[in-house]
């Protein structure tokens, strides 16, 4: 029988998981009574949060990061997903977060959370290795002893790292011709290659120490 872990169930309240993803949790859902009672709790719970924080909606952003949401020229709108939490009284105490987050104008974000789907190969496969939505590319240590990873999706290069808080992209390029990139990052970080001359790139098959290998 397949384990759906809370965080793949939240992602498929949200409707983030692939076709197969779904799958996967429906029949998990039809077999056991206790993971569906605990779906129907986060659908509660989730919806006396967003009654609570309602009045965010009309709650301006600080000003520079507006600008930084701007609509630029060649820029790759990064998928922009929920806070992951493991458990679901861990949702309430995520939610605060960002609202202490959009009514402070000193707090920006440097990176961006990599898509659930995507973590999971880059936390599964080795170098080299692909699905059927992304490549994994090469690995690599940044001077703190993170691991970090680019990867190819949807004509992008992208490179994450795995943070605390798991996977975050710090840097993406977009390809405008064959084998040529075109830097579309965020505001505050530099394009792939710079990222990538201040790390350590892994010898090949060195990566696979460092990975939880699901199969």
């Amino acid at each position: 029988m397949t384990v759906i872990s809370d965080e793949m169930l939240m992602a498929y309240a949200d409707d983030e998981l692939s076709l197969e993803e779904r799958e996967l949790v429906e029949a998990a859902l039809k077999a056991d009574p206790s993971l569906k009672a605990k779906l129907t709790r986060h659908f509660a719970l989730k919806a006396e949060i967003d009654q609570a924080f309602a009045f965010l909606d009309d709650t301006p952003l600080p000003e520079r990061l507006e600008t930084m949401l701007a609509p630029r020229a060649e820029i790759i709108p990064f998928y922009r997903r929920k806070p992951v939490v493991i458990g679901f009284t861990s949702l309430a105490a995520s939610l605060l977060i960002a609202v202490v987050f959009v009514g402070s104008p000193k707090q920006e974000a440097s990176s961006l959370a990599v898509p659930w789907s995507i973590a999971q190969t880059l936390e599964t496969k080795a170098d080299g290795e692909q699905t059927a939505v992304v490549q994994v590319g090469e690995s690599y240590l940044r001077q703190d002893g993170t691991l970090c990873r680019d990867y190819y999706a949807e004509g992008n290069r992208t490179l994450a790292c795995r943070e605390d808080s798991g996977w975050q992209a710090v840097a993406s390029v977009k390809q405008v011709g064959e084998g040529k990139f075109a830097p579309a990052g965020m505001e505050e970080a530099d394009d792939v290659n710079t990222q990538l001359s201040m790390m350590e790139q892994l010898a090949p098959g060195a990566e696979r120490a460092l990975l939880t290998r699901n199969e």
